[in-house]
């Protein structure tokens, strides 16, 4: 065979870089800059991986907590998946925290906030952005470029729920109920799904950790 070989090889610095490394990375997702940004869960930190192979802090404090501000003042609670948005903000599952957090530009600086979820309280509610609640949200994906709809494997309530401008909803799996059930939507059930992604057709793939399977969710027929 021709060409290059296949290969697996080392991202980031090594046990012998003189750069802090990471500790428990859950999360990794590619900047409009080329850089690779890292959810450095065990050090409650974003960071990123330049193309110069150099690692620096995105956001947060490396501070476990939540506080919302400047990105390097900022903290998060063990933050796992990462999703960029085509204007190239950045969506967080902050899964210690319960929340879903936002890192974007605004008047030339790097600013995070919260966008859904209740800081610290994990619980089940749909409803307005303020109000609504989540449980160890670990990962999340939006259905286009634009983030208009973003899905959220919310892990703790072994739900997928559905995150717009303006409200969360409860789109798949029964709130609090551990189980497996295909089916029609609001009759399914989970048991703490993880890793999303979206197939060309809009259908969402769904880990579905505990059951050890993948499962499809269909929206257009609703089954």
């Amino acid at each position: 065979l021709s060409g290059p070989r296949p290969t697996v090889a080392l991202v980031g610095p090594s046990a012998a870089s003189q750069t802090r490394g990471l500790h428990k990375p859950s999360g990794v997702a590619l900047l409009h800059s080329g850089d690779i940004l890292i959810s450095d869960t065990g050090h409650n930190q974003l960071r990123a991986l330049g193309t110069d192979g150099e690692m620096t802090s995105f956001a947060g404090s490396g501070r476990k907590g939540h506080r919302d501000g400047p990105a390097l003042q900022s903290e998060f609670n063990s933050p796992r998946g990462l999703f960029v948005c085509a204007d190239g903000s950045v969506l967080v599952a902050d899964c210690g925290n319960h929340c879903v957090r936002s890192v974007s530009v605004r008047d030339g600086r790097c600013v995070v906030r919260t966008v859904a979820g209740l800081p610290g309280v994990a619980g089940h509610r749909d409803g307005a952005l303020g109000e609504a609640l989540l449980r160890s949200p670990t990962q999340l994906i939006a259905a286009s470029d634009d983030a208009r709809i973003v899905y959220i494997a919310d892990t703790g309530n072994h739900t997928i729920r559905c995150l717009t401008s303006s409200t969360l909803s409860t789109v798949a799996g029964a709130p609090g109920v551990c189980g497996f059930r295909d089916g029609e939507l609001d009759a399914s059930q989970f048991s703490g799904p993880s890793g999303l992604a979206i197939e060309p057709d809009g259908r969402l793939l769904v880990c579905d950790t505990r059951n050890n399977c993948v499962r499809r969710v269909c929206f257009a027929t609703r089954t």
